[in-house]
């Protein structure tokens, strides 16, 4: 009997910057307890290599550092092309306008106040914040589709463009050719099935330019050896 597997749904990561040993290990297990993926840093060293590294969802980073503030580190985060699409929600003891007022102009999505009063706002800061990655990470990967497609479109329109052409050409001579052979029985018995599976051969190559210019959704499948291609409609044409 063959073993069920569970679906195990994928945890959200949250990864902790703090140089306070007993905040780390309080969210730390907190966090955990919210079924949250939890990563803990003392100070900024490590943070690009474990962003590397692992696929964190969030951030929440203390200002106050004995080297490196904060706000630095923030300002370093939202700098990187490949990193600051993450959220960050910063952890300070300065509630003061101007504090916040830099933070949020560096780039941070939110703020909690030391001490904490309350871990259950904490976890609804994160909820809200990790959600809304998600949706913006949905809307950079329909971006990105849209301009692969219109790459894709231009490419084609391209192809026709230097292939229409010839394939015009050819087709023209395959006419000649016909209508050359209809006098002679035993050149046209031997040649007409040639010149005919050339013609759908050449009408099947314009028929996959035209649907790939027509195309509005890339879809990948399976070509050989790991090899991927993009599907399109079946252009086959039946052939005597």
């Amino acid at each position: 009997m063959a073993e069920k597997k569970e679906n195990i749904k994928k945890r959200d990561t949250v990864l902790i910057i703090d140089d306070d040993p007993e905040i780390r290990i309080t969210f730390f297990h907190f966090l955990e307890m919210q079924n949250y993926r939890v990563i803990t840093l003392p100070d900024h060293k490590k943070l690009f290599e474990t962003l590397e590294k692992e696929n964190v969802d969030l951030i929440i980073l203390d200002i106050m550092f004995p080297e490196k503030s904060g706000m630095n580190i923030l300002a370093d985060l939202k700098a990187s092309n490949r990193f600051n699409h993450i959220p960050v929600i910063m952890f300070t003891a300065k509630d003061e306008d101007t504090t916040l007022k830099k933070a949020f102009e560096l780039g941070a999505n939110d703020f909690i106040t030391k001490p904490i009063k309350s871990l259950t706002e904490l976890a609804a800061r994160i909820k809200a914040n990790i959600k809304i990655k998600k949706y913006e990470d949905e809307l950079r990967k329909i971006a990105f589709l849209t301009d692969k497609l219109e790459i894709l479109k231009q490419v084609m329109v391209t192809i026709e463009h230097n292939f229409g052409q010839p394939l015009t050409v050819i087709l023209s001579y395959i006419s000649i050719l016909e209508r050359d052979i209809k006098n002679n029985p035993d050149l046209y018995a031997k040649y007409s099935p040639i010149l005919s599976k050339i013609k759908n051969s050449v009408g099947e190559i314009q028929g996959i330019v035209e649907n790939l210019k027509s195309v509005n959704k890339i879809e990948i499948t399976e070509y050989v050896n790991s090899i991927k291609m993009i599907k399109i409609k079946d252009t086959k044409k039946s052939r005597e």
